[in-house]
């Protein structure tokens, strides 16, 4: 075996214990929490929950700029998406037995779709600073 396929090895081994470390201790913060979500799960729910009001204000204020109501519903359709994505991954069995063996599940699909819930929310942030100051702009004239 060359020092090359012994490093090729060893970085693969690397990886899949920091893949397990990561999945597991996903699975045992989901198999302890009320809601049956990560910490990260929770709170990025109550933050699309919360940018969800204020999209709720904003239309009750009764705005017609049509470039900030597309906005206010790309937000409304990239959230629905991301809040989604998070509660799939919750646990939600009450059987001890059951809810073990569905975290362990539940923890992988949720470290495979973390990157990509990380980017929608890198997205919607975005979204987000762009309506508010389209909003705040409109407010000036």
């Amino acid at each position: 075996m060359s020092a090359t396929d012994a490093l090729s090895i060893a970085a693969a081994a690397v990886q899949f214990f920091d893949f397990s470390t990561k999945v597991l201790s996903s699975a045992w913060r989901m198999y302890e929490s009320g809601s049956g979500m990560t910490v990260d799960g929770e709170d990025i729910d109550a933050y699309v929950q919360n940018l969800g009001s204020a999209i709720l204000n904003l239309r009750a204020q009764n705005v017609t700029d049509q470039e900030l109501l597309l906005l206010v519903g790309r937000c409304e359709r990239l959230g629905d998406d991301i809040v989604n994505m998070v509660r799939r991954s919750a646990i939600t069995s009450t059987n001890k037995v059951k809810r073990y063996f569905k975290v362990l599940g539940q923890s992988i699909r949720y470290a495979w779709k973390k990157e990509d819930i990380e980017e929608k929310m890198k997205r919607l942030d975005q979204l987000k600073g762009m309506m508010f100051s389209r909003f705040t702009s409109e407010q000036l004239e």
